[in-house]
């Protein structure tokens, strides 16, 4: 199985490659600057892997933006979230209020 996560907040997008514990399973990680740049590079995996991971910053809109590029018979598309009473730690690494 190919597991690819994204990363939103880098320019460019230079994968790092890593093997999880049996050869049948892979793991890309790509980081975007932006949802468009996601759904680009989702596209150009979208026949090559079966998973694609969201970082939390797409959140639920971003997230169900990259879904509806990959179709119905595309990979499964998921985001990471944090619990509420991490949002303050949150606010202070990314600046938000």
């Amino acid at each position: 199985m190919k597991f690819v996560y994204l990363i939103l907040g880098f320019q460019g997008h230079t994968p790092l490659t890593a093997q999880i514990s049996d050869d049948a399973r892979s793991l890309e990680v790509y980081g975007v600057s932006d949802l468009e740049e996601a759904v680009r590079v989702a596209r150009s995996l979208k026949e090559k892997v079966d998973v694609i991971e969201l970082c939390g910053g797409f959140g639920e809109t971003g997230a169900r933006a990259v879904e509806e590029a990959m179709g119905p018979h595309g990979p499964a598309v998921a985001y990471v979230v944090h619990h509420e009473g991490e949002n303050e730690k949150y606010a202070r690494l990314f600046g938000e209020k």
